[in-house]
């Protein structure tokens, strides 16, 4: 699924899968839907990259619409360092997609996510500062920098320490992304005895 696709097929079938999942969510009573905007295929001349971001916002843009008509709030998350270039990774990208996007289009900040970009502690608390008002949750796993690997809080390289106060003071749901029950028990704990 590619909202932000190039291929015309690709981008009908992605908006409609999204639509489902949106009326699935409202169905549920969800507090909100996470939503990828896309990538940019390495394949393209970078030259084109702007089509595909216009292409991903406009999308946004309806399908926030369409979400906020079944009271479902969209919650936009930044992506790992990967080879396809995803549409939404710095906090000036989410600045400036973020300007033309009605109230019921939010930000799902994945703490894993940006540190494969090298973000410090501080890069993080000023990231997620930037997003004004905008944050609707926290997704939270541990790496070391170079792969987006999900692994218990603590296992990685990302100062926990520093962030979890914040991310408190925030008051948004976090949901605990590790990919082992060993490590989703590890991070339970420290992330009680640290809120």
């Amino acid at each position: 699924m590619n909202i932000a696709s190039l291929c015309d097929y690709t981008h009908r079938s992605s908006l409609r899968a999204v639509k489902r999942s949106v009326e699935l969510a409202s169905r549920l009573n969800a507090l909100y839907l996470t939503l990828h905007c896309g990538s940019f295929s390495r394949d393209y001349p970078p030259s084109i990259f702007s089509r595909a971001w216009e292409r991903s916002r406009r999308s946004v843009v309806k399908l926030g619409e369409y979400a906020s008509e079944l009271g479902v709030t969209l919650g936009l998350e930044n992506k790992e360092k990967a080879k396809d270039r995803s549409i939404l990774v710095s906090p000036q990208e989410f600045a400036s997609f973020m300007r033309e996007l009605g109230e019921g289009v939010g930000v799902v900040y994945d703490v894993g996510h940006a540190n494969t970009w090298g973000l410090t502690a501080k890069d993080h608390i000023n990231f997620i500062s930037s997003l004004s008002g905008r944050l609707v949750a926290f997704h939270v796993h541990d790496n070391d920098g170079t792969a987006d690997q999900h692994l218990a809080i603590g296992e990685g390289k990302i100062d926990f320490g520093a962030l979890i106060p914040h991310m408190r003071s925030w008051g948004v749901p976090v949901t605990l992304e590790v990919h082992s029950l060993d490590g989703l028990l590890k991070s339970k704990i420290r992330l009680e005895k640290a809120l």
